[in-house]
């Protein structure tokens, strides 16, 4: 089985990151191919840097069809929905397996996110999965994507945010929301006593169960492979393979 792991910002370094952990939970049969976005932003923050991954996302999915299964490694998965018109594959973002992993595991969650300007988009989300109910906090750390992912600081905030979210919001289960915070779950767990979801490690078991279960994106209704709709100026028209 081969698993594509798309990374829509442009930091090699968080790709190689994330691809270890995803490596790590997987069976030792099961390939892991990282890809890292060709163009756009670094980190994905807010609004403007989302829009511009979501094309990047569909982008790489076109340049590299195939794959077993796919795996959108940003928790604001952009593009989600778009890339899942353009393959059979499974496509899943680490947003929504977090979430919805979370939602097994308690009652209600918290989700830890970078900077206040992304509470925002996570909210939306929340919003468009029909979870917004279920959070209980969505609290920043103040600490950039690339602040995190090599403790020091950014885990000592993460920690120290996941116990304020346990004890003055009600939380019973933690969200780690940013790629970047791939690997931290354990330290995070042990501050906060309570399960601690980190959506790179739950959404690649996820795309590998689906996968290996046989089951595919249906190609009925919303998630149809796109109308042979003529594109301009752009390397290969998108209508879908």
């Amino acid at each position: 089985m081969r698993i594509a792991l798309l990374n829509p910002n442009t930091t090699e370094a968080m790709t190689d990151a994330m691809a270890t952990v995803a490596r790590a939970v997987l069976p030792p049969d099961v390939g892991v191919a990282p890809f890292t976005a060709p163009r756009g932003p670094e980190a994905i923050e807010g609004y403007e840097e989302q829009a511009v991954a979501a094309a990047t996302v569909c982008e790489m999915m076109r340049l590299h069809p195939g794959f077993d299964a796919y795996l959108i490694a940003c928790f604001g998965d952009p593009g989600l929905y778009p890339a899942r018109e353009l393959t059979r594959a499974p496509v899943v973002g680490i947003g929504q397996a977090a979430y919805h992993a979370a939602c097994v595991l308690g009652r209600r969650f918290a989700v830890l996110t970078t900077l206040a300007r992304g509470i925002g988009t996570i909210e939306d989300r929340l919003i468009a999965y029909g979870l917004l109910d279920r959070c209980a906090a969505i609290r920043p750390t103040g600490v950039p994507v690339l602040g995190h992912g090599s403790g020091g600081e950014g885990l000592s905030r993460l920690c120290h945010e996941a116990c304020r979210a346990v004890e003055e919001n009600g939380a019973d289960t933690i969200v780690l929301a940013c790629g970047s915070m791939a690997g931290e779950a354990e330290a995070v767990a042990e501050a906060a006593a309570v399960p601690v979801v980190d959506g790179m490690v739950v959404g690649a078991l996820q795309a590998y169960s689906l996968a290996r279960a046989g089951l595919w994106t249906s190609k009925r209704g919303a998630f149809a492979l796109p109308e042979a709709v003529g594109y301009r100026n752009m390397p290969v028209a998108y209508h879908g393979t």
